[in-house]
């Protein structure tokens, strides 16, 4: 039975019921923010496991023929003020505490609707018009590993990698 597995498009096994080969490499960080989901939508990334020179850790997993785009230069500000919220949270922030500061960010920037923030998030981090709650996603993916995402973003690094890929 594949329960446990990302299987068609959920994921509903507890932590201690993913199995042994899974269970075992993922480290405390993502062990304590892992959260079973019913329904993974087939355009939200997912965050799997990644062996790499006999080293194995949590990576995303992109959904291919991603179209990234470039922030303009109104939303790179945006993005570098999401930044720098960021890494004034703490590292085992939640979920909830991350989208308050990714929701207060789009409302700062004077979004008329916040709608068209979120999907400059989609678009610009994650090669997509739609998306996963981004405080949930943020979360999962680890203080360092967002705060490279936007970093690699603003330095046109997605857009470059998606061309060449």
């Amino acid at each position: 039975m594949m329960d446990g597995m990302c299987g068609r498009f959920s994921l509903t096994a507890d932590a201690l019921q993913l199995p042994a080969a899974i269970r075992e490499r993922m480290d405390d960080v993502h062990l304590s923010r892992y959260a079973p989901r019913q329904l993974i939508r087939p355009s939200e990334p997912v965050l799997g496991l990644r062996r790499e020179e006999c080293k194995t850790e949590a990576a995303l997993m992109l959904r291919p023929y991603k179209t990234y785009r470039l922030a303009d230069a109104a939303e790179a500000g945006h993005l570098e003020a999401l930044k720098s919220q960021l890494v004034a949270l703490a590292d085992d922030s939640g979920a909830e505490d991350i989208q308050t500061v990714v929701y207060a960010t789009g409302k700062a920037a004077e979004y008329e609707n916040l709608r068209d923030w979120f999907k400059c998030l989609y678009e610009v981090l994650l090669g997509q018009s739609e998306g996963p709650r981004m405080g949930s996603f943020f979360a999962l993916y680890g203080h360092e590993k967002r705060i490279q995402l936007i970093d690699d973003a603003l330095a046109s690094k997605l857009v470059q990698a998606a061309d060449h890929g």
